[in-house]
């Protein structure tokens, strides 16, 4: 993936935490920017016009670092795919609760540190509300921790939510502890856009399959309305994953907007002189 948005020769490919530092050193004596690209199959809609010195990427960090299964927490590499965690979970019963565009090719932190959309935000939140920390590093080489391992913390200013949604613009993601939650059992319809609103409770999934039907999934809970059609879950789950690769092809949604000019004015006073995390200007 990364070959097809990036020269190789301004590229690195980080497999630790001392490499990227590395990295961030030599790039400082140079005077060039940076930013981070992960695996590069989100940039094309979240920074369409950076153009950084130097790109570095975490896609060789991907190891799963501890898992709680009774807590429903884990702690994960930044460059790890999702769908690869998705897979680790599995077998213990638990998910990440969440269903994004380029989750096949996307590492972790790439989806967190845009402002991706979530399938399962009407019913789970927002994506961030399922990190509860996370390893940082600044553009000075500087590591830094936030959060914490439990649910539920309060220990001071939420830094964490101050990185998340930056883009990489105030710090470059390298770990994430995650909330967890177990997998549900799911039944799957399909029916008329104008009859969605009477499908009652809620549904955990709704996805768009054309202008006049949706797809709709309930978790243990079986909809009796004959307007709806049940559909096998993996008839059901062909339709979801095309609906998602269409979507990481930026058919439906539009580029972020341009970086706000606070957002440029932090990323900048958080690493005063060179280089900086950008390069979009």
């Amino acid at each position: 993936m990364l070959e097809q948005h990036f020269a190789p020769e301004r590229t690195t490919v980080a497999g630790s935490i001392a490499s990227a530092q590395s990295l961030l050193a030599s790039a400082h004596g140079d005077g060039q920017s940076i930013l981070p690209c992960g695996r590069g199959s989100r940039l094309h809609r979240n920074l369409p016009d950076a153009k950084p010195d130097r790109w570095l990427s975490i896609a060789g960090m991907q190891e799963l670092l501890w898992l709680d299964v009774e807590d429903q927490t884990c702690a994960v590499q930044a460059g790890m795919q999702v769908s690869a965690l998705q897979e680790l979970l599995q077998s213990h019963g638990l998910m990440l609760e969440t269903c994004t565009p380029g989750d096949q090719e996307g590492t972790l932190g790439g989806m967190f540190q845009a402002r991706e959309f979530n399938l399962l935000e009407e019913c789970c939140g927002p994506l961030r509300d399922q990190v509860l920390g996370g390893t940082w590093l600044l553009s000075d080489g500087t590591i830094v921790k936030t959060g914490a391992r439990v649910v539920k913390s309060v220990a001071g200013y939420d830094v964490t939510r101050l990185f998340l949604g930056a883009r990489g613009r105030l710090a470059i993601c390298l770990e994430l502890i995650l909330r967890l939650r177990p997998i549900p059992m799911l039944h799957w319809y399909r029916g008329p856009r104008i009859h969605a609103k009477s499908a009652l409770p809620a549904p955990r999934l709704r996805v768009p399959i054309d202008d006049d039907h949706l797809l709709l999934a309930f978790a243990d809970f079986e909809l009796t309305d004959a307007r709806w059609t049940p559909l096998p879950s993996e008839q059901a789950g062909l339709q979801l994953t095309a609906y998602l690769s269409e979507a990481a092809r930026g058919t439906f949604d539009t580029p972020l907007p341009a970086d706000s000019a606070w957002l440029q004015d932090l990323a900048e006073a958080c690493a005063p002189g060179a280089p900086h995390l950008g390069g979009s200007r």
